[in-house]
C-alpha cells in the first residue's frame, strides 16, 4: 500500500496524537515517545504517514556542516510504529525521505519493520522473555549455569532495594563504566538525570539495586512500556560480578513481574557472554534492524574511512 510520509518538526508535533500511535502500536517501544526523545536526543523530528497512521522519529545532529541521523544513547529501537502494523504501512516512502535528506545515517528499527532487502538491512539480536506464568515454571527453565550462579550469590549477605536515587545510581555508573567506555562522561550522566527523573514521573521507571553489606555493588534501571519492562542501564562494580549481583537483581525483575502479560526485554546483545546469561534466564532471541546510508561528499568520506581504520 502507497502511504505519503510528510517531514514535520518537533515543535509542531501533537504529542497527544504521536504518543497514542506509538502507545497502542502491535509493536509499542516507549523509546518512541516524544518525552523520551526529548530527554536523550540532541535534536529531533518526525516523519508522520497521513493523518497520523504512522510515525517514524528521526533524532539528528550536524558536524562540520554535515546533518546526519543518529541513534541516540539509551534507544535500542526507534523507526515506524503504526497501529496497523508494516504490513499496512509503506516504511519504504520514509526511508526514501531518509536517504535523500541525509548523506550518513546510522539509525536503529524496530523488530516489527519490515525493511525491503534493497536498503541493505543487517539484523541484529535482542533477547526477550515472556512472564506470563508463575515465576516457579519460569524459573524451571532457567539453566543450569545460572541456577549455579544464583546459588553462588545466596552464600553472599546481598540485599537488594529499590530506594536509590538517580544521582546516587549515575554516580554508580561513570565510575564503573568510564573505563570501558571513554565517551562515557557528564554529559552522559546529565542525559541519564533527564531520562530517569522524566520515567519515574510517569510511573514507568524503576532502579534496583545490589548492596553487600552496606556496598552498592550492582545497580539497574528498568524501563517500564506497554506490555514490556526493558533491562535499560545495567552496571556492576568488580566486586558486584564477583558475586553475581546482577544475576539477583534480573531474577528479582522476574520474580516481582511474573504471571503477567509482559516480556522482560534484555536489549541485546550481540557478544556471546552476554547473550548466554540473558539466555539463560529463558529467554528468546528477536531481530531488529540496523540501517546504514553512506553518501558523504569529498573529503568527508576519506575521513571516515580513516577514522574506522583507527
Amino acid at each position: 500500500m502507497h502511504t505519503t510520509w510528510r517531514w514535520v518538526k518537533r515543535e509542531e508535533i501533537d504529542d497527544k496524537r504521536w504518543n497514542g500511535v506509538v502507545h497502542f502500536a502491535p509493536n509499542a517501544m516507549p523509546y518512541a515517545y516524544t518525552w523520551y526523545l526529548d530527554a536523550v536526543a540532541m535534536e529531533w523530528e518526525g516523519l508522520i504517514a497521513g493523518d497520523y497512521e504512522a510515525v517514524f522519529p528521526v533524532p539528528f545532529h550536524q558536524k562540520w556542516g554535515i546533518s546526519y541521523a543518529y541513534q541516540p544513547p539509551f534507544t535500542q529501537q526507534l523507526g515506524m510504529y503504526s497501529q496497523q502494523g508494516s504490513q499496512v504501512i509503506d516504511i519504504e516512502g520514509a526511508l526514501l525521505l531518509l536517504v535523500e535528506r541525509f548523506p550518513l545515517i546510522e539509525i536503529q528499527l524496530n523488530s516489527g519493520n519490515s525493511v525491503p532487502d534493497h536498503f541493505g538491512p543487517i539484523p541484529r539480536p535482542n533477547f526477550e522473555l515472556a512472564l506470563d506464568a508463575p515465576y516457579d515454571v519460569l524459573e524451571a527453565k532457567y539453566s543450569g549455569n545460572l541456577k549455579r550462579s544464583l546459588k553462588k550469590a545466596d552464600k553472599f549477605p546481598i540485599h537488594t532495594t529499590q530506594s536509590i536515587s538517580p544521582e546516587t545510581f549515575t554516580s554508580f555508573y561513570l565510575k564503573h563504566m568510564r573505563s570501558k567506555d571513554p565517551s562515557i562522561d557528564q554529559t552522559t550522566k546529565h542525559t541519564m538525570h533527564r531520562l530517569i527523573y522524566k520515567a519515574q514521573s510517569y510511573g514507568l521507571g524503576t532502579i534496583i539495586g545490589a548492596y553487600l553489606k552496606d556496598d552498592l555493588i550492582a545497580a539497574n534501571f528498568f524501563l517500564s512500556g506497554p506490555m514490556r519492562i526493558i533491562n535499560l542501564i545495567p552496571v556492576s562494580s568488580p566486586k558486584g560480578k564477583e558475586v553475581n549481583a546482577m544475576h539477583v537483581i534480573m531474577n528479582q525483575c522476574v520474580i516481582k513481574n511474573a504471571d503477567q502479560m509482559k516480556y522482560l526485554d534484555f536489549e541485546g546483545s550481540a557478544l556471546e557472554g552476554v547473550a548466554r546469561f540473558y539466555k539463560g534466564f529463558g529467554a528468546e532471541r528477536k531481530e531488529y534492524t540496523f540501517f546504514v546510508h553512506e553518501k558523504l561528499p569529498f573529503p568527508f568520506n576519506i575521513w571516515r574511512k580513516i577514522s574506522r581504520r583507527k
